[in-house]
């Protein structure tokens, strides 16, 4: 591990899995959507992981990614 990497930020996320919040853990810029689907279906037993890496052969469905956005409604200014 070089001296850049062991310095590399890290953040952890909340997900909520079956009713309860749980923490992604080790996220770093290089961190991909399939690398944490692939984790969270892992840790959950729902993915076979001996062997495979990633696949698209995992023909896993049914599941998506979704960002919220609070859209926030400014009053006009009453300049009078």
């Amino acid at each position: 591990t070089s001296s850049s990497d062991a310095n590399e930020l890290t953040v952890e996320i909340p997900v909520w899995v079956h009713g309860k919040r749980k923490w992604v853990t080790g996220i770093t810029k290089k961190t991909t959507f399939d690398d944490l689907i692939y984790a969270l279906l892992a840790q959950a037993d729902l993915i076979k992981t001996s062997g495979i890496a990633n696949s698209s052969a995992n023909n896993i469905t049914g599941y998506a990614i979704a960002e919220c956005t609070q859209l926030t409604v400014s009053s006009p200014s009453n300049t009078n």
